[in-house]
């Protein structure tokens, strides 16, 4: 894919030719050096970008949070589907970080301005558990246990399709598309990304399955699955059309575990599905594994 080409996919609130200007005036460089706009890219190279624009600062917003737990360190928050966690292109308000900022202005900056107290993510239409530092402390605690896998995650999600296991590991590495920087596709060259997946209950042409995040790549359960045949329910972006789509994306962040960063108690949270998500389950007949 050509450079310029890249780039309006990935930053779509800029036109095509803006871009072609950045790279014309060296906005756009890759190891300091310029780029030309016919360059072939395989969308994993690290480009540095020049914006001429100021970044807008991020306004407190009186957003209502469905707060789980909350202490002096450390938020849990049950997110709702459609919630972006952190401003982005055509994002720039309602955002949980806008409603995190009025909740607790003084929340640590140490992931960045734009991205205050926010450890790790949940996609916009998934919903559920999501852990948030309030403090510089715990946010170098949690950065660190989030690299080392030492949190528990996981979620349920319904798929199409019967599986035929109980259990399964899926240890598939995972890359930015190609064709699509704002998907990611099985790579052998990519990052590696491993999720446990079991059976949860069967339904007739659907499974409901919990899987529980060994390592935490951008949409990794939703890539992962999609990858073995059982793409989740009503997924935009993996799945195809579904008669169900109406229920919207059928993954739940339903548990989040880890040590606490002050009393090394270890807690443990977990979120009731949806009611979409439980409607959607009861227009399905379940079936008996054999």
């Amino acid at each position: 894919m050509r450079l310029d080409q890249f780039l309006s996919q990935l930053f779509p609130q800029y036109s095509r030719t803006r871009i072609q200007r950045w790279i014309d005036e060296g906005r756009v460089t890759l190891e300091g050096k310029k780029l030309q706009k016919s360059m072939q890219v395989s969308g994993e190279e690290k480009f540095y970008i020049d914006f001429p624009e100021e970044t807008k600062e991020i306004i407190s917003e009186d957003i209502a949070l469905h707060i789980v737990y909350e202490d002096e360190g450390l938020l849990i928050i049950n997110k709702p589907r459609g919630m972006v966690v952190h401003p982005s292109a055509g994002h720039q308000q309602g955002t949980l970080v806008n409603a995190l900022l009025h909740h607790a202005p003084d929340i640590t900056r140490r992931g960045g301005d734009e991205r205050p107290g926010i450890v790790h993510r949940v996609d916009r239409d998934t919903t559920g558990l999501l852990l948030v530092a309030k403090t510089d402390e715990t946010w170098d605690y949690f950065h660190e246990k989030f690299k080392t896998q030492d949190v528990l995650r996981e979620y349920l999600a319904l798929v199409e399709g019967e599986v035929s296991f109980t259990e399964r590991t899926i240890d598939l590495p995972l890359a930015r598309s190609r064709s699509n920087p704002l998907k990611r596709t099985v790579d052998p060259d990519g990052k590696k990304a491993v999720t446990e997946v079991k059976l949860e209950r069967l339904y007739e042409e659907y499974s409901l399955l919990r899987c529980q995040l060994k390592t935490g790549r951008t949409h990794q359960i939703r890539v992962h699955l999609q990858a073995i045949g059982f793409p989740i329910l009503g997924d935009p972006m993996y799945a195809g059309k579904s008669a169900r789509r109406k229920y919207g994306q059928l993954l739940h962040a339903q548990k989040l575990g880890f040590t606490h960063p002050f009393t090394g108690e270890w807690m443990e949270f977990t979120a009731p599905l949806p009611d979409e998500f439980e409607q959607a389950l009861k227009q399905l007949k379940e079936k008996i594994w054999k």
